[in-house]
């Protein structure tokens, strides 16, 4: 929100997105990003006052813009850059001819400290008025250019395809990442919150649903691209017997990427299981999202005695030691306290050194 901003007046978001050209029209391009994709947004408020103007163009400083890049020495790999000195010049057309968009800001990105312009060409009556408001269509970055430069140099790069758009921006509101049931073997009914492993990926537990309808672990990792959605992945389908089943609580994560966590067992296992606590450790080499099996090693059952019955969350402590609390169980049946500490050997047993009896 901008400082002045009138209330109920609205931002227009200015958003383009494509793929440079290759080869560079001019210059060394340095930051190898021929060929490569782009993403740049603005926002600017429609009461937002030109420091410049006349008749047919109007100059606007000081707007935030934001995006993310690609470069060819790190394939694959997106780069995000901001600036909250930028300069956006606005022109109309006069009979006929093309309208323009300039941009302009200094930036700092892979420790260099570079100077940023572009300038697209729109197609006669995107734009009605140099005030800012929204494009009566996005159009095509047809004729676009970028120019980044040091004190040393400076490469200009066509845009190969793209497109840019001003449109009002979308009122604030929860954002749906993804609705569960959408595939099959998919978990159902999570009940727990969320815990967040690395590169921004979210761990979570469902209560039903699965291979066996027994509850499951999922995978919720950010998006690969701008405009691309999350994916989820279940990692985990409890299948009662020796494992767990309906898990209400979530998981936690180590920093190595290993997951923990507890199931209770009260229709499907049959025995002295009354719940477990598990691992899941991940596949070696594996990005979040990608094909790859995690694997489950159960560390604790529980049986209903001292050790208690229906476990819930647990949490990690100094040294890897896992703490929790069952429901059932102890010296009243009224739920324990429990430590597990791990082995000294990858090959160990994890131990219950102590229980409270509740």
């Amino acid at each position: 929100m901008f400082a002045s901003e009138p209330a109920g007046v609205p931002n227009v978001l200015y958003a383009a997105s494509g793929i440079f050209a290759k080869p560079a029209i001019s210059g060394a391009d340095g930051l190898l990003l021929a060929g490569e994709p782009f993403s740049i947004r603005l926002l600017a408020n429609e009461a937002l006052k030109p420091t410049k103007h006349t008749s047919t163009w109007a100059e606007y400083n000081n707007i935030t813009a934001a995006g993310l890049v690609q470069s060819a020495r790190y394939p694959g790999s997106w780069y995000p850059f901001s600036s909250g000195q930028t300069t956006l010049v606005l022109r109309l057309g006069q009979a006929g001819e093309p309208d323009e968009v300039e941009i302009s800001f200094p930036l700092t990105f892979l420790y260099l400290q570079l100077s940023i312009s572009a300038r697209a060409t729109l197609p006669p009556g995107t734009m009605t008025t140099t005030a800012i408001r929204p494009f009566t269509a996005a159009v095509a970055l047809a004729g676009t250019t970028m120019t980044y430069a040091d004190t040393q140099a400076s490469t200009t790069l066509a845009v190969a395809s793209g497109t840019l758009n001003a449109a009002v921006e979308p009122t604030p509101g929860p954002a749906t990442l993804y609705t569960f049931g959408s595939q099959s073997g998919d978990g159902t009914g999570p009940y727990a919150g969320l815990v967040t492993g690395k590169n921004g990926t979210f761990y979570g537990t469902t209560n039903g649903g699965g291979t066996e309808d027994l509850g499951t672990v999922f995978e919720l990792a950010p998006p690969v691209a701008p405009g691309a959605g999350w994916r989820e992945t279940v990692i985990h389908s409890f299948a009662g017997g020796l494992d767990g089943e309906y898990p209400l609580a979530g998981v936690i994560a180590a920093k190595d990427g290993t997951l923990y966590g507890a199931a209770p067992c009260q229709t499907a296992c049959g025995g002295a299981n009354l719940g477990v606590v598990f691992k899941l450790t991940p596949p070696v080499g594996a990005a979040p999202g990608a094909d790859g099996e995690w694997t489950e090693t159960i560390l604790h059952t529980f049986t209903g005695q001292s050790d208690g019955a229906q476990p819930n969350a647990v949490v990690l402590g100094n040294g890897g030691v896992l703490y929790g609390t069952t429901n059932y169980g102890g010296k009243s049946n009224a739920g324990t306290v429990f430590e597990l500490t791990p082995p000294n050997s990858s090959d160990g047993a994890w131990t219950e050194t102590y229980s409270t009896a509740l």
